[in-house]
């Protein structure tokens, strides 16, 4: 029994430790970011002390969720780094998930996502950026060809004659006979176009215009980048991923 016995007494060692960490959170916000999980654990946001958590009820609490435990400390965080910097937003890339790591934005532009559990900190504002113009660019290109579109049919209803370039006496025939139907079809592809025209131009608008102010507002993006990466990478000693 040796062995139990000994096992519960680094158990008890381990939650005992992490509970005067939990103590001085309100007090040292800035712990959460370094002493409270360990990042050399495979799972360090299953370590020993938070796993409690899922034996609240048994312990005669009220139960208690990984998410509303992650979402304390997130909002600890997200004073603190906001005294930093009071421009910015900290959030939780996904409130659903857990574990799950934050996203530092400014005007809704994210910048980095850091990782308290495995103390990590990426870089956001390239891949946002390609985002941007890779929509930019494919809304383009769908306007274009849907206005080409409908260009096109509505040549071929309003110039009927046009159908027949290039054709034979059978197709000249077949256009002859089925005149109004063909002419018809022409009309109707052509109001279709037109609607989903009206729609990828605003579409086109909205991407050009998105892309546009991030441009404006990069500059700012690069100045905040390099305080938090100097903080994160700098101070706090996180590692940058690529």
């Amino acid at each position: 029994m040796q062995d139990i016995l000994a096992l519960c007494d680094l158990a008890i060692d381990v939650i005992r430790k992490k509970k005067e960490i939990f103590a001085r959170l309100e007090r040292e916000p800035e712990l959460i970011l370094t002493d409270l999980f360990n990042p050399s654990l495979s799972h360090p946001y299953y370590e020993l002390p938070f796993r409690t958590v899922e034996h609240s009820e048994e312990l005669g609490l009220q139960r208690m969720y990984y998410h509303q435990v992650q979402e304390r400390l997130v909002g600890i965080v997200a004073c603190y780094l906001s005294d930093l910097d009071s421009g910015v937003k900290i959030s939780l890339k996904n409130k659903n998930y857990y574990p799950s790591s934050c996203i530092i934005s400014f005007q809704d532009y994210p910048i980095v996502e850091f990782d308290f559990y495995r103390h990590t900190f990426k870089d956001l504002r390239k891949e946002y950026a390609e985002n941007l113009e890779r929509t930019f660019e494919y809304s383009s290109k769908t306007a274009k060809e849907t206005r080409e579109e409908f260009t096109k049919w509505t040549k071929w209803y309003s110039t009927p004659a046009l159908m027949l370039d290039g054709g034979g006496w059978r197709e000249k025939l077949f256009f002859l006979l089925q005149r109004k139907r063909i002419i018809a079809g022409a009309r109707s592809k052509a109001e279709a176009a037109r609607a989903r025209l009206i729609l990828d131009e605003e579409r086109a608008a909205k991407s050009e215009d998105k892309l546009r102010k991030y441009r404006e507002v990069r500059s700012e993006l690069d100045h905040k980048y390099d305080f938090w990466e100097g903080y994160f990478v700098g101070k706090l000693g996180y590692s940058k991923l690529n």
